[in-house]
């Protein structure tokens, strides 16, 4: 398996994760008329996120096992 590619996917939901961390802090600091809605959504892709990264980590583990 190319390792550069499994830790370029796992970076990727990562900094998604962050991102959403972020954006919500910002909108916590800084509410605006669509808070809720917004905050909303940042919630919902920080939770995809985590949750593709989860299956991602299942995946990878289940590979590595078949390899061994």
């Amino acid at each position: 398996m190319d390792e550069r590619l499994i830790e370029a996917v796992r970076a990727k939901y990562q900094y998604e994760m962050k991102k959403s961390v972020s954006d919500i802090g910002m909108e916590l600091e800084n509410p605006g008329g669509q808070s809720l809605e917004k905050i909303d959504s940042f919630v919902d892709n920080f939770s995809r996120a985590k949750e593709k990264a989860s299956y991602f980590e299942a995946i990878i583990k289940n590979l590595k096992g078949e390899e061994e």
